[in-house]
């Protein structure tokens, strides 16, 4: 078997040390000498561990560091006035080899020590400790104790990360920032989701005052009341008692997920979890595991529950006499990867992505890799499955196998392939990724002068496979990438800093010649048409700072594929921004006459203001008025 440590992060081609550079700034836009700069890539569970690179600046507030091959990071600044104060950068998502980082950091009030009131019921202190996942992404993780009066010490070099993602975008100032913890049993069984606020400075306060109430003064935070569910896991029609069942729990929707206990032979857990019943907690999701059975997913809230299919409301006799899950037969999904000439490909990891009705976010990600024909199982999956999409990573030998020794692109550290099944279409619960049925099409984008445009994203469309998904080709500082690309007619297009962009429409890839094609430029242009005006109150004020985000584009009988689903994809890469400080904005929009565009408004406040508009048509000096 091809050593799991090469999987996935590799280079094809060895050659210079691929760096990352960069510069920290502080609140006044000066260069920071001395800042701790962190790198972060996660690691994919049972296959790769994380990875954490250090860095320091220079007299000059420089970085460089040198990157994995085949890994992106995540990167902040860390950095330790002279009077103790504690100063930090938002995130920087997505980092690669070649960028040029600008991190600024700033005052804040991040506490030195919680309190946790109300712990007693959770257990004794000594029995507990606090996960904290540092990078949102369990790449970075630190474990603190927990001491006999309940109190525990905060990391003190650790991003700053929004607490509310999704209500304002990463980098505004208004949004509240901070870490997020978790409680958990010393065998790691998790209790219940914690956040420490960070306060940013804001003047009001001297800077000294500031350290010395971080420092002496706990931030107190009340502990929820603990809520005691028995799980009954029984196995469907049989009713027979699961034991060994494993469960993964989450808090919310939205959180990551922990893995918990397993039922005991009577198919029994006991679970303990925040009283969501009398508070205003967003509910918690629990996922079921057991080999041969399909997995189940549930969402437990006060208003309603979700399990598996089933939609009803919480029931209290479930305190007493148990919530009853019950696991139907698997039903497992199979797979093969092939070569270019026919035979099976060993070695690649397949990541699965499910999707679950009435669930915001895909449920937990699984990952399985090929034996040596090619074959992958992937079983435990939810009954309920909306549709489940396949993404396939090759080792840096087997992709040199494909493209041959002269190809110098690096290897990629995004998927090559994916495809997707989706239920309820008569799907055979099977993927199948045969490179008999591709190429790898290596392209350099380019400015209207012929200047190369750096770190472009170039996509394809075509007319709709059953199954097929398109893959994003990130180019380098140079405007170099590549796609793997299907056979026959496609749209090409792509998009760039600077609000540039291309489309091409149809291209024909040959089914037969080399697996690599010649090398084609793409010639990337500006963005011509806008939506502009003014976002003002009801009285007509303008304001400042409102955040426009697209919420769907409606499509009509009318749309053509595969343009309109490159147009589609170009409003979501553009459009976003926000209004001057006179209340004006400009935005970029590709009109397409089979699409409408759902959008929203937010003015931060205060007050805070929000409002939906709708529009299929470029526009000018349109006035969107935000009421209370």
């Amino acid at each position: 078997m091809i050593s799991i440590t090469l999987v996935f992060f590799s280079l094809c081609i060895q050659g210079n040390a691929q760096l990352v550079r960069g510069v920290v700034k502080g609140p006044d836009g000066k260069r920071r000498a001395g800042a701790e700069v962190f790198l972060v890539a996660p690691g994919i569970p049972r296959f790769v561990p994380p990875e954490v690179l250090e860095a320091k600046t220079d007299k000059r507030g420089r970085f460089r560091v040198t990157l994995t091959p085949g890994r992106r990071y995540w990167a902040w600044s860390h950095f330790m006035g002279s009077k103790g104060g504690q100063f930090a950068s938002r995130i920087v998502k997505r980092v690669g080899p070649g960028e040029i980082l600008l991190l600024q950091d700033e005052l804040l009030l991040l506490p030195r020590v919680i309190q946790l009131k109300g712990l007693a019921p959770w257990g004794k202190p000594q029995g507990l400790k606090v996960l904290w996942d540092l990078d949102g992404r369990e790449g970075f993780t630190l474990e603190t104790a927990v001491d006999d009066e309940g109190r525990v010490q905060v990391p003190q070099k650790a991003p700053l990360r929004p607490l509310y993602p999704g209500l304002l975008p990463l980098g505004d100032r208004t949004e509240t920032v901070g870490l997020r913890f978790v409680l958990q049993t010393k065998e790691g069984i998790p209790l219940f989701e914690g956040k420490v606020i960070a306060s940013p400075h804001l003047g009001r306060v001297s800077e000294s005052d500031l350290i010395h109430m971080a420092a002496t003064i706990p931030m107190s935070i009340p502990c929820p009341q603990p809520l005691s569910l028995p799980l009954l896991l029984r196995e469907k029609g049989r009713l027979r008692p699961l034991g060994g069942v494993q469960l993964f729990s989450r808090f919310g929707l939205r959180g990551k997920w922990y893995q918990g206990p397993r039922s005991d032979s009577n198919g029994k857990i006991l679970l303990k979890v925040p009283d969501f019943l009398k508070s205003s907690l967003e509910g918690f999701s629990l996922s079921l595991s057991l080999p041969g059975y399909a997995g189940l997913t549930v969402y437990l809230h006060r208003s309603q529950c979700r399990i598996g299919k089933k939609i009803q409301a919480f029931q209290s006799s479930w305190l007493k006499e148990g919530l009853e899950l019950r696991l139907d037969e698997d039903r497992p999904f199979s797979g093969v990867v092939r070569h270019p000439q026919g035979e099976g490909l060993g070695g690649a990891v397949i990541q699965l992505s499910p999707s679950i009705p009435g669930w915001t976010r895909p449920g937990r990600q699984r990952w399985v890799q090929s034996s040596k024909n090619g074959k992958f199982e992937a079983s435990s999956l939810p009954a309920n499955l909306r549709s489940l999409e396949a993404s396939l990573f090759l080792d840096s030998k087997t992709w040199a196998s494909l493209v041959g020794p002269d190809f110098a692109f690096p290897f990629p550290m995004d998927p090559i392939l994916k495809q997707e099944w989706r239920a309820g279409k008569g799907l055979p619960r099977e993927f199948e990724f045969d490179f008999a049925l591709y190429h790898v099409l290596p392209f350099q984008a380019l400015g209207p002068d012929g200047a190369p445009i750096p770190f472009p994203r170039v996509q394809w469309e075509s007319i709709e496979e059953e199954g097929d998904r398109s893959v994003v080709g990130k180019g380098d500082r140079k405007g170099k990438g590549f796609l793997t690309v299907p056979h026959g007619k496609i749209c090409l297009y792509g998009w760039a800093e600077g609000e540039q962009y291309f489309i091409l429409n149809p291209l024909s890839i040959p089914e037969d010649g080399n697996f690599v094609l010649p090398p084609r430029k793409l010639v990337f242009k500006k963005v011509e048409t806008y939506l502009s005006g003014s976002v003002v109150d009801k009285e007509g004020k303008p304001l400042k700072g409102a955040i426009f985000s697209i919420l769907r584009q409606l499509e009509n009988p009318q749309a053509v594929r595969p343009r309109t689903a490159a147009i589609r994809s170009l409003n979501q890469a553009f459009f976003r921004g926000r209004t001057d400080k006179n209340g004006h904005f400009s935005i970029p929009f590709f009109p397409d006459g089979a699409l409408e565009m759902m959008f929203q408004v937010i003015y931060p406040g205060p007050p805070r203001r929000q409002r939906i508009f709708r529009t299929a048509i470029p526009r000018e000096d349109w006035e969107l008025q935000l009421l209370r």
